[in-house]
């Protein structure tokens, strides 16, 4: 079982015993997804109806991952994220995702490939690169 809470920026954070999720839109069309320790499952469907909510509002989204503080995943939901991602790739104007570690870093690559999305996913191993991206993708457009 895991908590839901809605934080005061607005902000939405799922919290399990060993992961925790939190979900931002810097801006209309941009989805941020922040995770952290090791998901194992736990959370099923739920971080996945939460970015389906975000391309049923605005058709269009630009998503950023940040996988920074994540050790690692279970196999089941490293294969879930790469057939969500292979699913709504229409729907994505690009995918950003980043680590932490080299271990992460090559699962999401793998999960790149696996997803067979070409260049719609960037994956960073340079949280700089990453930061700067949601930096721009943030900003108000005029």
């Amino acid at each position: 079982m895991f908590g839901r809470e809605t934080l005061p920026d607005g902000s939405t954070r799922l919290t399990g015993e060993r992961a925790s999720f939190t979900f931002t839109r810097p801006r209309p069309g941009v989805f941020l997804v922040r995770i952290t320790g090791y998901d194992d499952g736990e959370f099923g469907d739920a971080p996945f109806d939460a970015m389906q909510a975000e391309l049923s509002r605005f058709k269009r989204v630009e998503l950023f991952v940040d996988t920074r503080e994540v050790f690692g995943a279970a196999t089941p939901v490293r294969e879930a994220w790469t057939s969500w991602l292979r699913l709504h790739a229409a729907e994505l104007v690009r995918a950003h995702l980043v680590s932490g570690s080299r271990f992460v870093f090559m699962a999401l690559t793998v999960a790149k490939e696996l997803s067979r999305t070409g260049d719609l996913i960037r994956v960073y191993s340079d949280p700089a690169g990453f930061d700067d991206a949601l930096a721009r993708a943030s900003a108000a457009r005029p």
